[in-house]
């Protein structure tokens, strides 16, 4: 439930609203029923999910230097897959009328070679949808199947510095994006388009964390509703180290935050903050006397599921257990079976389900 305080609501509510006029009756009475399921901590939940995130492909055509297609180890990105298109257009063709969001994830979910045919397919089915993207890809032919279909579109950026960005985001430059950004808009201007509202996404590390407030100005010149900040990763890539990393640097946080969230203010950027060193004091994940915390709630696992370009189907993006493979069984054969009925009542019973081990929201320890 922590989900739904008033700042996410606050900060989402430009979305929300975007999407409200794409819903039908039914898709609203079916995120009724998984919401209930939730609160309910029922076995079951409803027939499918109202949201559904789906990465297309690993494949990109960035490299960028923390991403897993980049590191010194072996991993999927170094033998990246793309989704079987038949099943994919199958799954929503039979659930079109239960789907109130489509994420599209990748890798860059516009390389998948059937993106264009999917949009196509999305809109003729009203299934509303979002996109994760670099940007670099958003040709005049997709920016138009976007406008008035495409509820929500973020962009990941992660510096404003043309040469910064290049060394960070290496095959794309910021010029190329922001023309592509400045075009899509342009569309909705003449068409009188509200959406794809558009979003920047931008992952810190100690290289690049005064890029925040810069960011915070480029998207009022270039009529970008909101900024998402947060920290970025590390996968054993050999431009980013331990070192880099934004938790080893709490006053570098709060000197470019505090001066994001001034410029934010000024202009009327909706600036979303996900720092652990902004936290007054850390989450101490323990057992107290002996007993395990209560764990919160997953909400993901009602609500939301994830499928892989290999077809499997996962909680979520940071799921390590495959509940089954749209290869094998249908989605909602999936969605209500024992695997996710099991992890169901796991947590109603305090338990940590197999699924969701590692997973720091949970606030708990194994």
């Amino acid at each position: 439930m922590g989900m739904f305080t008033f700042s996410f609501i606050k900060t989402r509510l430009h979305y929300i609203l975007a999407l409200l006029p794409k819903l039908t009756f039914f898709k609203i009475y079916n995120a009724f029923i998984a919401y209930i399921s939730f609160l309910l901590k029922r076995g079951r939940s409803c027939t499918c999910p109202p949201l559904m995130s789906i990465c297309l492909t690993l494949r990109c055509n960035y490299s960028c230097i923390m991403c897993q297609k980049s590191s010194v180890n072996d991993n999927p990105y170094k033998h990246p897959e793309s989704i079987d298109y038949d099943v994919l257009s199958r799954f929503l063709t039979e659930n079109a009328n239960y789907l109130s969001l489509v994420r599209l994830h990748g890798g860059e979910p516009l390389f998948y070679e059937k993106t264009s045919d999917l949009i196509d397919l999305l809109i003729e089915l009203n299934i509303p949808f979002s996109i994760i993207s670099n940007g670099y890809l958003i040709t005049p032919e997709i920016s138009k199947k976007l406008v008035n279909n495409c509820i929500g579109l973020s962009l990941s950026i992660d510096a404003v510095d043309p040469e910064l960005y290049k060394s960070i985001r290496r095959g794309g430059t910021i010029e190329k994006v922001t023309s592509n950004i400045r075009y899509l808009n342009d569309i909705k201007k003449t068409t009188g388009a509200r959406i794809p509202t558009l979003n920047v996404s931008m992952a810190s590390f100690s290289f690049n964390m005064a890029e925040l407030p810069k960011l915070v100005r480029y998207c009022h010149e270039n009529g970008i509703e909101s900024l998402s900040a947060g920290e970025g990763w590390f996968y054993g890539t050999p431009e980013v180290r331990e070192e880099h990393l934004i938790k080893h640097h709490p006053a570098l946080v709060h000197k470019y935050t505090s001066e994001a969230q001034q410029v934010a203010k000024e202009l009327g950027i909706i600036l979303r903050l996900r720092y652990s060193a902004l936290k007054s004091q850390p989450v101490v994940m323990e057992k107290a006397k002996g007993k395990r915390k209560k764990l919160r709630s997953c909400f993901n696992l009602y609500v939301s599921s994830f499928i892989h370009p290999n077809l499997n189907v996962v909680v979520c993006c940071d799921a390590k257990e495959t509940f089954g493979n749209l290869k094998d069984n249908s989605f909602r054969e999936i969605w209500n079976g024992s695997k996710y009925i099991e992890a169901r009542r796991k947590l109603r019973n305090n338990e940590i389900p197999d699924a969701c081990r590692g997973c720091a929201s949970l606030l708990t320890q194994q």
